[in-house]
């Protein structure tokens, strides 16, 4: 078998890369719209959740307490989509987590019954 020339070799390389760089982009890309896919479902998800709890909790004064806090969380993030930064992803995924954990641990303190906000979920998807 021949040995490759420096020159030869270096050239087979780099297109090996470029070629793995090419499928790394495409594989981003597929990431990403797998990704802001699931944050849009999670975000539709608290939306319709919100509007349940609103619905079907007896206790006004806990209800609106709760929508004020919800409210208030939202308003104190800050993010700069103009910069494109994995911190802003990151800030937005950790948000719609604690807004979900919030939104479960209120519904049964709102005694809303989670039979009821599956089938109204069920019924709305």
């Amino acid at each position: 078998m021949k040995e490759l020339s420096p020159a030869l070799l270096s050239s087979a390389l780099e297109e090996k890369i470029r070629a793995r760089l090419s499928e790394l982009s495409v594989q981003l890309d597929q990431l990403v719209a797998a990704y802001l896919s699931r944050l849009h479902r999670e975000i539709e998800n608290l939306s319709l959740e919100i509007s349940l709890i609103n619905k079907h909790a007896a206790d006004t004064r806990k209800k609106i307490k709760l929508l004020s806090q919800l409210l208030k969380t939202l308003e104190r993030i800050q993010i700069r989509p103009e910069k494109g930064r994995r911190k802003d992803l990151k800030k937005i995924d950790s948000l719609i987590g604690y807004l979900s954990e919030q939104l479960e641990k209120e519904s049964k303190e709102l005694k809303v019954s989670s039979f009821v906000l599956s089938l109204e979920r069920q019924i709305k998807q």
